[in-house]
Protein backbone atom coordinates (compact mmCIF):
# COMPACT_ATOMS: atom_id res chain seq x y z
CA UNK A 1 0.00 0.00 0.00
CA UNK A 2 1.23 3.30 -0.86
CA UNK A 3 1.11 6.40 1.24
CA UNK A 4 -1.12 9.35 0.49
CA UNK A 5 -3.71 10.92 1.64
CA UNK A 6 -3.74 10.40 5.65
CA UNK A 7 -6.95 11.41 5.94
CA UNK A 8 -7.76 7.26 5.35
CA UNK A 9 -4.81 5.98 6.84
CA UNK A 10 -5.41 3.37 9.28
CA UNK A 11 -8.76 2.38 8.58
CA UNK A 12 -8.97 -1.08 8.25
CA UNK A 13 -12.36 -2.04 7.42
CA UNK A 14 -11.92 0.15 3.70
CA UNK A 15 -8.64 -1.73 3.02
CA UNK A 16 -9.76 -1.49 -0.69
CA UNK A 17 -10.52 2.16 -1.11
CA UNK A 18 -7.47 2.95 0.87
CA UNK A 19 -5.33 1.44 -1.34
CA UNK A 20 -7.07 3.26 -4.00
CA UNK A 21 -7.46 6.86 -2.55
CA UNK A 22 -3.83 6.70 -1.60
CA UNK A 23 -2.68 8.35 -4.88
CA UNK A 24 -3.46 11.89 -3.71
CA UNK A 25 -0.11 13.88 -4.02
CA UNK A 26 0.46 17.72 -3.63
CA UNK A 27 -0.48 20.00 -6.32
CA UNK A 28 1.59 23.24 -6.56
CA UNK A 29 0.28 26.83 -6.48
CA UNK A 30 -3.95 25.40 -7.19
CA UNK A 31 -4.95 26.43 -4.14
CA UNK A 32 -8.26 28.46 -4.25
CA UNK A 33 -8.79 31.85 -2.40
CA UNK A 34 -11.77 31.99 -0.32
CA UNK A 35 -15.20 32.58 -1.55
CA UNK A 36 -16.62 36.21 -0.67
CA UNK A 37 -19.41 35.58 2.32
CA UNK A 38 -17.75 32.91 3.72
CA UNK A 39 -15.04 32.20 6.50
CA UNK A 40 -12.01 30.40 5.53
CA UNK A 41 -9.18 28.72 6.81
CA UNK A 42 -5.59 29.27 5.75
CA UNK A 43 -3.34 25.80 5.39
CA UNK A 44 0.03 25.42 7.35
CA UNK A 45 2.24 22.86 4.66
CA UNK A 46 5.27 23.63 7.22
CA UNK A 47 4.33 20.37 9.60
CA UNK A 48 6.03 20.31 12.83
CA UNK A 49 6.31 17.46 15.20
CA UNK A 50 2.64 17.32 17.32
CA UNK A 51 0.68 18.51 14.55
CA UNK A 52 -2.37 16.42 14.07
CA UNK A 53 -6.00 16.68 12.63
CA UNK A 54 -9.35 14.94 14.02
CA UNK A 55 -11.32 12.90 11.03
CA UNK A 56 -15.00 11.58 11.44
CA UNK A 57 -16.17 8.99 9.61
CA UNK A 58 -19.96 7.58 8.79
CA UNK A 59 -21.29 4.80 6.39
CA UNK A 60 -23.99 4.49 4.60
CA UNK A 61 -22.97 0.36 4.85
CA UNK A 62 -24.10 -2.33 7.14
CA UNK A 63 -20.80 -3.59 7.02
CA UNK A 64 -18.89 -0.86 8.77
CA UNK A 65 -18.89 0.55 11.77
CA UNK A 66 -19.79 4.13 12.13
CA UNK A 67 -19.49 6.74 12.86
CA UNK A 68 -15.88 6.54 13.74
CA UNK A 69 -13.58 9.11 15.13
CA UNK A 70 -9.80 8.85 14.57
CA UNK A 71 -6.61 11.16 15.52
CA UNK A 72 -3.63 11.22 13.20
CA UNK A 73 -0.53 12.59 14.20
CA UNK A 74 3.06 13.47 13.37
CA UNK A 75 5.15 12.30 15.57
CA UNK A 76 8.12 13.25 13.79
CA UNK A 77 9.34 15.53 11.39
CA UNK A 78 12.56 14.37 9.32
CA UNK A 79 13.91 16.31 6.01
CA UNK A 80 10.34 16.31 4.64
CA UNK A 81 9.17 13.39 5.79
CA UNK A 82 6.33 12.49 8.71
CA UNK A 83 6.54 9.41 10.73
CA UNK A 84 2.86 9.76 11.80
CA UNK A 85 0.98 7.72 14.64
CA UNK A 86 -3.14 7.41 14.53
CA UNK A 87 -5.39 5.99 16.71
CA UNK A 88 -6.18 2.66 14.59
CA UNK A 89 -3.23 1.37 15.50
CA UNK A 90 -1.14 2.67 12.74
CA UNK A 91 2.21 4.24 12.26
CA UNK A 92 4.17 4.86 9.13
CA UNK A 93 6.02 7.25 7.27
CA UNK A 94 4.20 10.36 4.62
CA UNK A 95 5.31 13.85 3.03
CA UNK A 96 4.69 16.23 4.61
CA UNK A 97 2.46 17.17 1.60
CA UNK A 98 0.41 14.20 1.58
CA UNK A 99 -0.21 14.46 5.61
CA UNK A 100 -1.56 18.09 5.46
CA UNK A 101 -4.15 16.48 3.14
CA UNK A 102 -3.29 19.40 0.22
CA UNK A 103 -5.26 19.27 -3.51
CA UNK A 104 -5.28 16.43 -5.02
CA UNK A 105 -3.70 15.80 -8.62
CA UNK A 106 -5.41 13.88 -11.56
CA UNK A 107 -8.70 15.44 -9.68
CA UNK A 108 -11.26 17.38 -11.69
CA UNK A 109 -13.40 19.86 -9.94
CA UNK A 110 -16.84 19.04 -11.05
CA UNK A 111 -18.78 22.01 -8.87
CA UNK A 112 -18.99 23.86 -6.12
CA UNK A 113 -20.98 23.48 -2.90
CA UNK A 114 -21.61 25.28 0.81
CA UNK A 115 -21.76 22.63 3.00
CA UNK A 116 -21.39 22.84 7.08
CA UNK A 117 -18.03 22.23 8.94
CA UNK A 118 -16.75 22.04 12.46
CA UNK A 119 -15.14 25.17 11.23
CA UNK A 120 -18.05 26.55 10.11
CA UNK A 121 -20.18 27.34 7.03
CA UNK A 122 -17.54 26.73 3.95
CA UNK A 123 -18.28 27.31 0.02
CA UNK A 124 -15.93 24.45 -1.23
CA UNK A 125 -14.47 22.90 -4.83
CA UNK A 126 -15.59 19.82 -5.31
CA UNK A 127 -13.18 17.35 -7.03
CA UNK A 128 -13.61 14.14 -8.86
CA UNK A 129 -11.12 11.42 -9.00
CA UNK A 130 -12.57 8.79 -11.36
CA UNK A 131 -11.31 5.31 -10.61
CA UNK A 132 -12.42 1.97 -9.54
CA UNK A 133 -13.24 3.30 -6.20
CA UNK A 134 -14.98 7.22 -7.27
CA UNK A 135 -13.45 9.58 -4.91
CA UNK A 136 -14.98 13.27 -4.10
CA UNK A 137 -13.35 15.57 -2.12
CA UNK A 138 -14.28 18.96 -0.64
CA UNK A 139 -11.64 22.04 -0.93
CA UNK A 140 -11.77 25.77 0.50
CA UNK A 141 -8.82 27.33 0.30
CA UNK A 142 -6.79 24.96 0.12
CA UNK A 143 -8.46 22.85 2.90
CA UNK A 144 -9.49 19.94 2.83
CA UNK A 145 -12.83 19.40 4.36
CA UNK A 146 -14.85 16.08 3.28
CA UNK A 147 -13.62 13.10 1.40
CA UNK A 148 -16.49 10.78 -0.09
CA UNK A 149 -16.03 7.51 -1.42
CA UNK A 150 -17.78 5.11 -2.99
CA UNK A 151 -17.37 1.35 -2.96
CA UNK A 152 -19.11 -0.59 -5.51
CA UNK A 153 -21.40 -3.44 -4.45
CA UNK A 154 -20.47 -7.07 -5.69
CA UNK A 155 -24.04 -7.58 -6.56
CA UNK A 156 -24.87 -4.61 -8.95
CA UNK A 157 -28.72 -5.04 -7.84
CA UNK A 158 -27.69 -3.50 -4.78
CA UNK A 159 -26.71 0.57 -4.19
CA UNK A 160 -22.89 1.72 -3.57
CA UNK A 161 -21.61 1.86 -0.20
CA UNK A 162 -20.80 5.45 0.55
CA UNK A 163 -18.24 6.19 3.20
CA UNK A 164 -17.67 10.07 4.19
CA UNK A 165 -14.17 11.49 6.03
CA UNK A 166 -14.91 14.99 7.65
CA UNK A 167 -12.03 16.91 9.23
CA UNK A 168 -13.50 17.60 12.80
CA UNK A 169 -10.26 19.53 13.85
CA UNK A 170 -7.18 20.60 12.47
CA UNK A 171 -3.59 21.81 13.90
CA UNK A 172 -2.83 23.00 10.88
CA UNK A 173 -6.12 25.38 9.73
CA UNK A 174 -3.90 27.66 12.38
CA UNK A 175 -1.02 29.74 11.95
CA UNK A 176 0.49 28.80 15.35
CA UNK A 177 2.05 25.60 15.61
CA UNK A 178 0.63 23.11 18.32
CA UNK A 179 2.19 23.47 21.94
CA UNK A 180 2.08 19.83 24.21
CA UNK A 181 2.92 19.67 27.66
CA UNK A 182 5.70 17.00 28.85
CA UNK A 183 5.22 14.04 30.77
CA UNK A 184 6.76 13.23 34.12
CA UNK A 185 8.18 9.83 34.89
CA UNK A 186 7.78 8.81 38.62
CA UNK A 187 10.55 6.78 40.42
CA UNK A 188 10.56 3.21 39.52
CA UNK A 189 8.72 1.20 42.55
CA UNK A 190 7.96 -2.56 43.00
CA UNK A 191 4.42 -3.43 41.20
CA UNK A 192 5.12 -0.89 38.17
CA UNK A 193 5.05 -2.00 35.02
CA UNK A 194 4.39 -1.14 31.18
CA UNK A 195 2.94 -2.33 28.66
CA UNK A 196 4.01 -1.59 24.70
CA UNK A 197 3.25 -3.36 21.06
CA UNK A 198 5.99 -4.70 19.07
CA UNK A 199 4.80 -4.50 15.24
CA UNK A 200 6.87 -5.36 12.18
CA UNK A 201 5.59 -3.94 8.75
CA UNK A 202 6.27 -4.77 5.79
CA UNK A 203 7.78 -1.62 4.33
CA UNK A 204 6.81 -1.66 1.00
CA UNK A 205 3.37 -3.01 0.79
CA UNK A 206 2.54 -1.42 4.84
CA UNK A 207 0.92 -4.93 5.79
CA UNK A 208 1.57 -6.18 9.27
CA UNK A 209 4.00 -8.86 9.12
CA UNK A 210 3.90 -9.55 12.73
CA UNK A 211 2.50 -7.79 16.27
CA UNK A 212 2.82 -8.70 19.77
CA UNK A 213 1.95 -7.36 23.12
CA UNK A 214 4.41 -7.27 25.98
CA UNK A 215 4.05 -6.25 30.09
CA UNK A 216 6.61 -5.92 31.71
CA UNK A 217 6.17 -6.20 35.96
CA UNK A 218 8.96 -4.90 38.32
CA UNK A 219 9.63 -7.49 40.94
CA UNK A 220 12.14 -6.77 42.84
CA UNK A 221 15.15 -3.32 42.84
CA UNK A 222 18.52 -3.94 43.85
CA UNK A 223 20.46 -0.82 43.88
CA UNK A 224 20.49 0.34 40.33
CA UNK A 225 19.24 -2.76 38.92
CA UNK A 226 15.38 -3.39 38.30
CA UNK A 227 14.00 -7.43 37.97
CA UNK A 228 11.04 -7.47 35.97
CA UNK A 229 8.52 -10.62 35.15
CA UNK A 230 7.73 -10.44 31.19
CA UNK A 231 4.68 -11.63 29.96
CA UNK A 232 4.30 -12.04 26.16
CA UNK A 233 0.83 -12.17 24.48
CA UNK A 234 -0.37 -13.07 28.08
CA UNK A 235 2.45 -15.95 28.27
CA UNK A 236 5.24 -15.93 31.42
CA UNK A 237 8.50 -15.41 29.89
CA UNK A 238 10.36 -15.51 33.36
CA UNK A 239 12.48 -12.99 34.70
CA UNK A 240 15.31 -10.33 33.63
CA UNK A 241 17.52 -8.40 35.47
CA UNK A 242 18.37 -4.62 33.67
CA UNK A 243 20.10 -1.47 34.77
CA UNK A 244 17.35 1.58 35.22
CA UNK A 245 17.97 3.15 32.49
CA UNK A 246 18.35 0.26 30.26
CA UNK A 247 14.76 -1.10 31.38
CA UNK A 248 13.46 2.97 30.94
CA UNK A 249 14.93 3.16 27.51
CA UNK A 250 14.70 -0.04 26.14
CA UNK A 251 18.48 0.85 23.98
CA UNK A 252 21.23 -1.43 25.35
CA UNK A 253 24.47 0.33 25.80
CA UNK A 254 26.38 -1.11 23.47
CA UNK A 255 24.28 1.79 21.04
CA UNK A 256 25.45 5.48 20.95
CA UNK A 257 22.45 8.08 21.15
CA UNK A 258 22.35 11.65 20.39
CA UNK A 259 19.65 14.19 21.18
CA UNK A 260 18.47 14.98 17.25
CA UNK A 261 15.22 17.15 18.27
CA UNK A 262 11.68 16.97 19.64
CA UNK A 263 8.43 14.75 18.70
CA UNK A 264 4.97 13.93 20.40
CA UNK A 265 3.35 10.43 21.16
CA UNK A 266 -0.36 10.35 21.79
CA UNK A 267 -0.81 8.45 24.97
CA UNK A 268 -3.39 7.71 27.30
CA UNK A 269 -5.72 10.08 25.14
CA UNK A 270 -3.69 13.17 25.32
CA UNK A 271 -0.38 14.23 23.63
CA UNK A 272 2.97 14.66 25.25
CA UNK A 273 5.99 16.00 23.52
CA UNK A 274 8.97 14.39 23.68
CA UNK A 275 12.69 15.01 22.59
CA UNK A 276 13.93 12.46 19.73
CA UNK A 277 17.17 10.64 20.31
CA UNK A 278 19.02 8.54 17.21
CA UNK A 279 21.10 5.70 18.79
CA UNK A 280 22.94 3.47 16.34
CA UNK A 281 25.50 -0.03 17.02
CA UNK A 282 26.72 -1.73 13.86
CA UNK A 283 23.28 -3.17 12.20
CA UNK A 284 20.58 -0.93 13.67
CA UNK A 285 20.15 2.85 13.73
CA UNK A 286 16.99 3.40 15.99
CA UNK A 287 14.65 6.62 15.73
CA UNK A 288 13.45 7.00 20.10
CA UNK A 289 11.03 9.22 21.13
CA UNK A 290 11.97 10.00 25.03
CA UNK A 291 10.71 11.81 27.57
CA UNK A 292 11.95 12.34 30.67
CA UNK A 293 14.58 9.14 30.74
CA UNK A 294 11.89 7.23 29.01
CA UNK A 295 11.08 5.79 25.69
CA UNK A 296 7.61 6.29 24.09
CA UNK A 297 8.09 4.91 21.23
CA UNK A 298 11.08 3.46 18.80
CA UNK A 299 11.17 2.36 15.69
CA UNK A 300 14.25 1.29 12.80
CA UNK A 301 14.28 0.11 9.23
CA UNK A 302 16.57 -2.42 8.08
CA UNK A 303 15.87 -4.78 4.99
CA UNK A 304 12.65 -3.92 4.12
CA UNK A 305 10.75 -4.44 7.41
CA UNK A 306 9.79 -1.37 9.79
CA UNK A 307 10.20 -2.62 13.56
CA UNK A 308 7.92 -0.08 15.89
CA UNK A 309 7.90 -0.76 19.61
CA UNK A 310 5.57 1.72 21.64
CA UNK A 311 3.92 1.93 24.99
CA UNK A 312 0.30 1.68 24.74
CA UNK A 313 -0.21 1.95 28.90
CA UNK A 314 2.22 2.30 31.99
CA UNK A 315 1.74 2.95 35.66
CA UNK A 316 5.41 4.71 35.32
CA UNK A 317 3.88 8.07 33.84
Amino acid sequence: MKNGNLVLAGVATVVVALCLIFSFIYLQGDSQDGPAGYDTDTLRTDVVAGDYYVVEMTSDGADFQTPQRFTVLAMIVDDGRIFYQSTISQYSWTTAEEFANVLPAGAEPVRTEVIDTAFGERECQVYLEEAAIDTYAWYSNGCLYRLQVEVPNPDSALPDTVITFDIVESTLYSDAAPEHPQADVKEPEVGDWMAYDTIVIDAGTGATINQTATREVIESIDGDNIQVRTFIDGVDQGLSVYPKDVFLTGIGPDFDGAKVGSGAFMLDGGIVSCDRYVASDEVFTINALIVDGMTLCAFSEYEGYLGIICITDTSLI
